[in-house]
C-alpha cells in the first residue's frame, strides 16, 4: 500500500495496521500508534503550527496531539497535492453536544489551551494565519451574503418551501445581522485586539472548536479534555473560539441559559474572561451564522437538489426558526452572566459536572 510505504520510508514506521477515522489514518505500528492525515496545509501556516507546539508545550500544556517529524527532521512530506502529516495517537472519547457533563470538560480545556495560548509572542507568528482584527469585515461580507440570499428566495418565489420559510423570517435575520455587525463595530473588540498588538502578544485560537475536535478521557476518576486538528490554527481572539463552540453546542440545546452560563463558568474557571470579552461574545452569537451558511449553501447547489433533498433543506430551516425565540431571550441575558459562583445565588445547582442537558434538538 502506497501510504505504508510512505510511512515507512519518511517516518521509519513498520506498520502493522491502517484504519480510517474521519479524514485521517489511524497507523498502528511496531513503534506505536499515530495518526496521519493528508493536509492542505501550506508551509507557513505549518511553520505556525511548529512554532505553537513548541509553545505551548514549554508552557505546560500538553493536551493535544503533537506533530511528529520525519527521520529527517521535517514536519511534512508533500507526495501529491495535498501534504501528509502525522501526529501522536490520543486515545478517547468524541464528547456529545447532548451532555452537559461533555460540554463542561470541552470549556475546561478550551480555557486551558487559552490561558496559555493567548501569550503567544506576536515576533514567533511569521506569515501564519492572522485573523486580529478583521471581524468586522468578516461579518460585513457575511451579511452581503444573507442579503443575496434573500434576493434569491425572492426570485424563487412561492414555488420554493425554503425560500418561503426564509422570508418568512427576513426581518429577524436582517435585524440580529445588521445588529452584530453594528455591536462588533462599536463594541470593546478594536480594544481588545490593540491590548494584545501593544503587549507584543498575538493569541492563538484553534479555529475549529467542534466536538470532532476534542477527546475526552479518565485519568484517576477525572474527565479530561484533549484537543486534536489544529489544521484551522490562526491568531485570533480567544473568544472566537469560545463563540465557535458556544454556537454549536447551543443551538443543539435550545439557546439554554443554564447550559450556557454553566459553560462559560467552566471556561472561566481556568481562563478568567473580562466584560469586554462577554460583550464581544455576545455580538458574535447574535449574528445568524447557521442560517447564513444554510443559505448560501442551499442556493449555491439549488438546481442540482431533489425535491426530497429540497424539503430535508428546509427542515434544516425550520429546525433553526424554531430556536430564535430562545436564543433572543439568551442574547439579553449574557451580558450579564454571573462567570463565579460568589455573584449567582440563583445559578446554585446549575452546570454541577453530572448533569445531563435536557434540552436536546437534533443536530
Amino acid at each position: 500500500m502506497q501510504l505504508e510505504k510512505l510511512l515507512k520510508e519518511e517516518w521509519g514506521l513498520t506498520v502493522k495496521k491502517l484504519t480510517p477515522v474521519r479524514s485521517a489514518w489511524r497507523v498502528e505500528a511496531e513503534e506505536g500508534i499515530f495518526a496521519c492525515k493528508f493536509s492542505r496545509s501550506n508551509p507557513e501556516r505549518l511553520k505556525l503550527l511548529v512554532e505553537a507546539q513548541e509553545y505551548l508545550l514549554a508552557a505546560g500544556f500538553n493536551r493535544f496531539a503533537r506533530l511528529v517529524p520525519t527521520r529527517t527532521g521535517q514536519w511534512l512530506v508533500q507526495p501529491q497535492e495535498k501534504a501528509c502529516l502525522l501526529t501522536t495517537w490520543v486515545n478517547g472519547e468524541e464528547p456529545s453536544y447532548y451532555r452537559q457533563r461533555d460540554l463542561l470538560a470541552v470549556s475546561r480545556v478550551l480555557g486551558q489551551f487559552h490561558r496559555v495560548a493567548c501569550q503567544f509572542p506576536a515576533a514567533r507568528v511569521g506569515q501564519g494565519k492572522d485573523k486580529l482584527g478583521q471581524w468586522p469585515r468578516k461579518l460585513e461580507k457575511k451579511k452581503e451574503e444573507l442579503v443575496q440570499s434573500l434576493e434569491l428566495a425572492r426570485q424563487e418565489g412561492n414555488r420554493d418551501l425554503f425560500s418561503i420559510i426564509l422570508l418568512s423570517r427576513q426581518k429577524w435575520l436582517l435585524e440580529m445581522a445588521r445588529e452584530a455587525v453594528e455591536a462588533v463595530r462599536h463594541s470593546l473588540y478594536q480594544q481588545l485586539v490593540e491590548s494584545y498588538q501593544r503587549e507584543g502578544l498575538a493569541p492563538l485560537c484553534h479555529g475549529d472548536t467542534a466536538m470532532r475536535n476534542f477527546l475526552l478521557r479518565l485519568n484517576g476518576g477525572q474527565t479530561e479534555g484533549w484537543l486534536i486538528d489544529f489544521d484551522s490554527l490562526a491568531v485570533d481572539l480567544p473568544v472566537v473560539d469560545l463563540w465557535r463552540l458556544l454556537r454549536r453546542s447551543l443551538r443543539r440545546n435550545y439557546w439554554s441559559q443554564p447550559l450556557a452560563f454553566a459553560m462559560l463558568r467552566s471556561y472561566h474557571r481556568e481562563r478568567k474572561m473580562t466584560r469586554e470579552e462577554v460583550e464581544v461574545l455576545t455580538a458574535l452569537l447574535t449574528f445568524p451564522e447557521k442560517e447564513w451558511r444554510l443559505a448560501k449553501a442551499y442556493y449555491r447547489q439549488l438546481d442540482q437538489l431533489s425535491a426530497r433533498d429540497k424539503c430535508q433543506w428546509a427542515g434544516k430551516l425550520l429546525d433553526l426558526v424554531a430556536g430564535h425565540e430562545d436564543k433572543e431571550a439568551l442574547l439579553q441575558q449574557l451580558p450579564q452572566v454571573p462567570l463565579t459562583e460568589e455573584y449567582i445565588p440563583w445559578l446554585n445547582g446549575l452546570g454541577k459536572e453530572g448533569a445531563d442537558s435536557e434540552n436536546r434538538r437534533p443536530g
